[in-house]
């Protein structure tokens, strides 16, 4: 899967970043990986997550998890998620979370939380 390119090293100058795209919040939430490895939702009631589609041993990616104006919502997640933090459930809380992609699995290596 990898062709010559990917093996020369790469030096960045500046900022790098990858689109944040907007996950669509429903009963069940997907995250296409193949899309951007930055997210964010809105959670408007308890949504759970399905396991991330087109995940790549080793890279990093970030979620970042707003509650609407009521709060309270609690989602739940895959067994794919793993490492969890409990998260915010204060009205408008904003949680960021890192994952790492480990096998078949994004374990989460790192969560920025609003504090309550």
């Amino acid at each position: 899967q990898y062709n010559s390119y990917h093996l020369t090293s790469k030096i960045w100058s500046g900022q790098h970043t990858s689109e944040l795209v907007v996950l669509t919040y429903g009963a069940t939430i997907d995250w296409d990986l193949d899309l951007s490895g930055s997210a964010v939702i809105t959670l408007t009631g308890n949504g759970a997550f399905n396991a991330p589609t087109n995940m790549v041993d080793g890279t990093e990616y970030k979620l970042r998890i707003i509650q609407d104006a009521t709060g309270t919502h609690i989602p739940s997640f895959n067994a794919a998620f793993v490492n969890m933090p409990t998260l915010s459930t204060a009205a408008n809380a904003v949680d960021i979370l890192y994952f790492e992609c480990v096998g078949a699995t994004l374990r989460c290596t790192g969560a920025d939380l609003e504090p309550s």
